[in-house]
């Protein structure tokens, strides 16, 4: 890329992020607090299995979070449920090619011989192999798949987040293990945006939330900067 424009581009995500801080006075808006219970009170649904994320605009005097359930989630919905009754096998298949995709985007900064990371290679491995399964192996397969290939990765396609709307400051997604950042994270620092990390647990209530924006202007060891730490009761702000 470009020298010229690559520093168009961290200007640009300086000023998205002085935008955004300048919502922050220490503690956390209530309207702001609001939008984030919100987008956590999904996360931790019962029924739900994906990592929650989206958009993030400036509306005025008050900050918007825009939950985005990609196309590329629509698709594994389908495929789970395909799979689930009749080991369909362009489920199976869609299943597999999002399985090497969490592989791959975790094995450039994870050991091969780490528990998390053998038991993806497993189910992509049985994916791959297995073409003949009873209804309750395929059940035992998809809850593990579940926790472990959809549960730590949003993806989703530049054209759905609105980029191009008034408003618009960047990108969001949810930790729902109070983590910080990971190197896969990082890497939205090659888009053309900031990318906010809403870490919490089930329990965030009582522990209280993180915030962690990612941007070019951050400091270069760390690629992120802690924008919030602290409670988030935003019936009491």
């Amino acid at each position: 890329m470009d020298a010229a424009l690559q520093e168009l581009q961290r200007m640009a995500q300086i000023c998205q992020y002085e935008i955004l801080r300048s919502f922050f006075t220490g503690t956390l808006q209530p309207q702001f607090a609001a939008e984030i219970d919100r987008v956590l009170q999904q996360q931790f649904k019962v029924d739900n299995f994906h990592e929650i994320g989206g958009s993030i605009f400036k509306k005025e005097d008050r900050l918007e979070l825009r939950i985005v359930k990609s196309e590329i989630t629509r698709g594994l919905d389908g495929a789970l449920a395909r799979f689930e009754h009749d080991n369909d096998d362009d489920a199976r298949e869609t299943l597999y090619q999002h399985a090497l995709w969490v592989i791959g985007a975790n094995g450039a900064y994870v050991d091969e011989s780490n528990d998390d990371f053998r038991i993806m290679l497993g189910l992509a491995k049985y994916l791959l192999e297995r073409k003949d399964s009873t209804p309750e192996k395929r059940a035992g397969i998809l809850s593990f798949y579940k926790h472990y290939m959809l549960q730590t990765a949003y993806r989703f396609y530049d054209t759905e987040l609105g980029m191009k709307e008034e408003g618009f400051l960047g990108m969001f997604h949810v930790h729902n293990d109070g983590s910080e950042p990971s190197p896969g994270d990082l890497k939205a620092l090659q888009l053309n945006m900031i990318s906010v990390v809403i870490s919490a647990e089930p329990d965030y209530h009582q522990k209280g939330i993180a915030l962690y924006v990612i941007h070019s202007g951050a400091p270069p060891d760390q690629g992120y900067e802690t924008l919030y730490q602290g409670p988030l009761t935003p019936q009491k702000l």
